[in-house]
């Protein structure tokens, strides 16, 4: 049978042929090739039978798209090779356990296209999958997709290098490629990310993240030059490497929703790109921060807040650290642009990790500590802008600031100033704090402090945490947890202590500016026994009143009480008008609040205001009604010495028993004990700042100083009244009528000596007012001995012709003495003049600060200089002034302490403030004089508003090499040194030799070694205000500057601590010193009004010569005492233990 033909069909069948065709090649064209590696154990990719499709497979090249599925390559056959530089449309993961490799390093190549992460040429759609060779990416093109790990893990390794190179559009403008990663989702990239090539062109490229899973980036990333910056438009990127984003800024753009952020993982990582967080919508949340558990991470650059656009309601960016980790930010955390009024934001800390804010930070719209701990340790500004910091339940802590408030939640809401590692100080400051909900403190061990400018505002309960406070700690450790500009609505009922170690027991205070907690706090600050008082106390044991050792007490003849009562205080305290307009003086009994820890009613107490009333001083010890019955048979005094032995602690003594009298800067305070006795108490108004607080009483050692009172007829006459009784090393008590074995009592000298020293008085002073102050001394070249003496007024006084010059010859080493003759005149002011022989020359040198002299025809008060002598200082030249090297002027101050000479043959003197005047010897025998600067970063102990770094001793210790000690008031002689002829000073540091406040005195013996003497005791208090003679006129001191300086406890005006000199030797210039030894100690009673100059055995001075030691003592500003020791005995005198020994004691 014939079929018909149909017309027009035949005609069709090439066409329709030709389109069949067409369609074939186009869908052979994009069929995809999925690896099979059925040519096992061949997995290269060239190889064209490890690919399955649907159509021949002719080549690899850039139009195939290239799939990895789990169900078309059986395991073992999932490690597919690059053996050549591939160009491929896509590559896509299905399933996982596939590791993409390339045994000679080779490249695939990826075409950029796409415009929705569906379609990007790297896709992982299921899976764990790793690439271990180069990728780069090609055909830049505005908004493509680059990578999306739809599901699973995506790994690049090492090796698996991404290069962007070619992703980059080669024209003017922006070019972002995206890289998605899904929720739950993964990507980590442990090869170096590329984007370094000028051929990018002149436009601003951008990486962008996108998706809520993770983007993991490690290695060591320092090329991506080209990218503009590394935008984060969804989930994390997490930072797995150091420097991981070369020079990279990190942008987060939170978007309208959901969680974005940049996290470093890897403990000890640092990444230096500035963080910014841009164009935050309302409920979108940023982070950074850590995911380390152990060990710290670090964020060096900038952080900018998304603080930006007009959107209410901005989360606050998150600052995160996992638990156990640390996470620092070093540099500024910043606004992005200005802020808007009302908008939220800020800083949310969240974790239970720490993160410590490091710099000056100027973010502006507060910080909450939501979990975990955050640490302010910035050195400058505040570490959280000018807003305020909301503590949750969480810990607040660090050595840095923060110039707003710290809003506390409640007693769960931390405050832990120091707290952590990193913190090199331990006190957080901070604007105020808000604690009507209450707050818990850890503060106060260690000196933990928190230091508010402004008010701390309670109401709720403050607990104050000790868990660091040691397990022993003594009665009179205070702490000082906290300190206030003012305080609001907070009482000592608020206050509890937690986590006290066992045994330990105190009370709180609340100052005008502190919260204090005094260990021991309510046990008597005067022991029991009368005999022994707190170092730096004193017990006249006739009058039954135990006083501070700078002042006197006398019983009043016949009752009578002089002075005025004033204006009546609070608890019965008298207030009195200091000498400076403004200033009171308090005066109280103890057993009052106002007494604070003065819980003795038999304690009399004073403390001043420098505004007129408006806040007080802390409350310091004056004076005690104690009682002899304790002394019988004890302490080395019989019983029979106790003049009345019915003087007890008054169980309530009216206020009106207590008067002052004042003049000019000179008090009298007049009480009546118990027993009907009345006594007057003398002290300097200068002193109240020094004399000893609760505290201080509570933690000083047990002395001995019990003395009687001074006859009536002998007080303020200035005899030499041998004393029956004197204390020496501090704790022991010497009959004077019977001296330890190796101490003799020389009457003439008025003082308790070492056998082994041969005494005499030199000189007593004869000029008006009968004082001297000072003694220089020197071996004249033709080989006598010279003392120079200033014989009258101090050379400071206004006086006209204060004093003479007083000089004093021996030619028979001392044994006998030619003058007194006045070489510099009948008339003058003069000070101690440092002596020298210059080396060179043979010539005697004078040096002086000269008194109301002209130079260059205006009057100078204070320029110094030198005169000459040529026959061993019979006679002198008139004074030279000496001439600055830098501009032809002056050197103006004060220099008493003796010179040295180096090897080069420059003169070093040790003036007052810190100073030492340098004289080089120049060409033609001139002098250079300059005054070299010292570092100023000194000891620990030093503080430079309540330290001083004064008048320092010199020597010459071979070579350019130089030893000095300066006199200080912690408590220590100090010392530094010189290793280019006293141009250059190391740091200060502090030698074990105590010392008050008082100057060294340093010298080398004729075998080599160095002597220092010193006083061998300092009694260290705690004292507020700055060392400065205008003290009671400059402001109070805040709560903050009284804190710190208790921590730095003062020997200053402690001259009872003069009273004796020790000595000890070194042989190794300084670096090591031996045992202390006395030599001797003031054997006189207190005849001289006030009481300081009665205990004066200062500035002395040393002649070495022919292993003879010749030591100069200004005893009592009254007489120069001269002792001969020959240098062999010098062993003859006694340490503090051998003295005890000797002394039965």
């Amino acid at each position: 049978m014939k079929i018909p033909r149909i017309p027009g069909v035949s005609s069709m069948i090439p066409c329709l042929a030709f389109l069949a065709v067409a369609a074939l090649r186009a869908h052979a064209a994009d069929a995809p090739a999925y690896w099979s590696g059925r040519a096992l154990p061949d997995l290269n990719w060239s190889t064209l039978s490890n690919w399955n499709r649907h159509v021949p497979l002719e080549a690899i090249d850039g139009t195939l798209p290239v799939v990895f599925d789990r169900h078309s390559a059986a395991e073992g056959r999932r490690a597919p090779n690059l053996d050549f530089d591939a160009r491929v449309a896509a590559v896509r993961f299905h399933g996982g356990g596939f590791t993409l490799r390339s045994d000679g390093a080779r490249t695939l190549a990826l075409a950029l296209s796409a415009t929705t992460a569906a379609t990007a040429p790297l896709l992982n759609i299921t899976g764990e999958n790793t690439i271990g060779h180069r990728v780069a990416f090609t055909s830049g093109v505005a908004n493509a997709r680059a990578i999306h790990v739809d599901s699973g893990t995506l790994v690049f390794g090492p090796s698996g290098a991404l290069d962007f190179n070619g992703a980059l559009k080669p024209a003017s403008g922006i070019a972002l490629t995206y890289v998605s990663v899904n929720a739950g989702a993964r990507l980590e990239t442990n090869g170096p990310l590329v984007a370094d090539s000028a051929a990018g062109g002149a436009g601003t490229a951008r990486l962008c993240k996108e998706g809520e899973g993770d983007w993991v980036i490690g290695g060591t990333n320092n090329n991506l030059s080209r990218f503009g910056d590394l935008r984060v438009h969804g989930g994390r990127v997490v930072l797995d490497g150091s420097n991981a984003l070369g020079s990279l800024t990190i942008t987060n753009n939170p978007g309208s929703s959901g969680g974005r952020g940049v996290v470093i993982a890897r403990p000890g990582a640092s990444v230096a790109n500035p963080v910014n967080f841009t164009n935050g919508a309302a409920a979108a949340t940023a982070m950074v921060g850590g995911l380390n558990t152990t060990g710290t991470v670090a964020f060096t650059g900038r952080v900018s807040l998304a603080s930006a656009g007009t959107d209410a309601g901005l989360e606050a960016t998150e600052f995160f650290a996992a638990e156990g980790g640390t996470v620092v930010f070093r540099g500024v955390i910043a606004n992005n642009h200005n802020t808007t009024a009302g908008r939220q934001g800020g800083v949310d800390k969240t974790g239970a990790g720490t993160v410590i804010f490091e710099g000056d930070n100027t973010y502006s719209l507060g910080t909450r500590v939501s979990a975990g701990t955050l640490l302010f340790n910035n050195t400058a500004g505040s570490a959280a802008g000018p807003g305020d910091v909301i503590v949750g339940e969480a810990t607040v802590g660090g050595n840095g600031a923060i110039s707003g408030a710290l809003v506390a939640g409640g007693t769960a809401s931390v405050i832990a100033p120091g707290g952590g590692a990193g913190c090199a100080g331990r006190v957080l400051r901070a604007g105020a704090l808000d604690a009507a909900r209450g707050v818990t403190l850890r503060g106060g061990p260690g000196g933990a402090r928190l230091d508010l400018a402004g008010t701390l505002t309670g109401g709720g309960a403050l607990v104050f945490d000790f868990a660091e406070a040691p397990a022993s700690a003594p009665p009179g450790t205070l702490w000082t947890p906290v300190t206030f500009g003012a305080a609001q609505n907070v009482s000592v009922s608020q206050l509890r202590a937690a986590n006290l170690p066992a045994g330990v027991e105190g009370a709180f205070a609340v100052t005008a500016n502190t919260i204090e907690f005094l260990v021991g706090a309510g046990a008597p600050v005067i022991p029991s026994d009368p005999l022994a008082p707190p170092l730096g106390l004193k017990t006249y044991t006739d009058l039954g009143v135990m006083v501070d050792e700078t002042m006197l007490a006398a019983e009043i003849a016949g009752g009578a009480t002089p002075g005025g009562e004033d204006a009546a205080g609070p608890d019965g305290t008298r207030e009195f008008a200091m000498a400076d307009a403004g200033n009171k003086l308090r005066l109280g009994l103890g057993g009052t609040p106002s007494a604070r820890w003065f819980a003795q009613p038999n304690v009399l107490w004073c403390c001043y205001s420098k505004d007129n009333g408006a806040t007080w001083s802390e409350p310091r010890f004056v004076a005690a009604a104690v009682s002899a019955d304790a002394a019988d048979g004890s302490a080395g005094i019989p019983a029979r010495d106790i003049a009345d032995k019915n003087v007890r602690a008054p169980e309530n003594s009216a206020s009106g028993s207590i008067r002052a009298l004042r003049s000019a800067n000179d008090w009298e305070v007049f009480f009546t004990t118990p027993a009907g006795r009345t006594i007057g108490v003398s002290f300097r108004e200068d002193d109240v700042r020094r004399m000893a607080t609760a505290a201080d009483l509570l933690r000083a050692p047990r002395g001995k100083f019990a003395r009687e009172s001074v006859a009536a007829d002998k007080a303020g006459t200035g005899e030499d009244v041998m004393a029956a009784r004197v204390c020496v090393a501090g704790d022991v008590l010497v009959d004077t009528a019977h001296p330890p074995d190796g101490y003799r009592l020389d009457e003439a000298a008025g003082m308790l000596v070492g056998a082994a020293a041969d005494t005499s008085a030199l000189h007593r002073a004869q000029q008006e007012p009968g004082t001297l102050y000072g003694v220089r001394s020197v071996r004249a070249p033709n080989g006598e001995l010279l003392v120079l003496i200033p014989d009258g007024w101090f050379a400071s006084t206004l006086r006209e012709n204060a004093n003479k010059q007083t000089a004093l010859r021996s030619a028979d080493g001392g044994a006998t003495w030619r003058g007194p003759t006045f070489p510099f005149g009948e008339t003058g002011k003069h000070y101690s003049a440092p002596l020298i022989v210059d080396r060179g020359t043979g010539r005697l040198f004078a040096f002086e600060t000269l008194r109301e002299v002209m130079v260059d025809g205006v009057a100078r008060d204070a320029a110094y200089g030198w005169s000459v002598s040529d026959d061993s200082g019979v006679t002198w030249s008139a004074p030279e002034v000496i001439r600055r090297a830098d501009n032809g002027g002056i050197w103006n101050g004060v220099g008493v302490i003796p010179a040295t000479q180096t090897a080069a043959g420059t003169w070093v003197i040790g003036f007052h403030h810190g100073r030492v005047l340098r004289g080089e010897l120049a060409e033609g025998g001139a002098r250079r004089w300059t005054m070299p600067e010292f570092p100023r970063a000194a000891h620990p102990e030093f503080i430079a508003e309540i330290n001083h770094l004064d008048e320092l001793s010199v020597l010459a210790t071979g070579g350019a090499a130089l030893y000095a000690q300066y006199r200080t008031n912690a408590g220590f002689l100090g010392e530094m040194r010189s290793a280019d002829d006293a141009a250059t000073w190391g740091s200060p540091a502090l030698t074990p030799l105590a010392q008050p406040d008082a100057p060294p005195m340093l010298f080398r013996l004729s075998d080599g070694r160095l002597i220092a003497l010193h006083h061998n005791r300092a009694v260290r208090r705690t004292v507020a205000e700055p060392v400065h003679s205008e003290w009671l006129t400059m402001p109070a001191p805040t709560g903050a500057e009284i804190a710190e300086r208790r921590a730095h406890p003062l020997s200053l005006n402690d001259w009872a601590s003069r009273a004796e000199i020790w000595f000890s030797l070194s042989s190794d210039n300084g670096a090591t010193w031996g045992e202390s030894r006395l030599l001797l100690a003031n054997a006189l009673d207190e005849t001289l009004k006030p009481a300081n100059p009665n205990y004066q055995c200062s500035y002395a001075d040393v002649v070495a010569a022919d292993g003879v030691l010749h030591v100069f003592v200004p005893h009592r500003w009254q007489k120069v005492v001269h002792l001969k020791i020959d240098e062999s005995r010098l062993g003859k005198f006694k340490t503090r233990a051998e003295f005890h020994a000797a002394a039965g004691q």
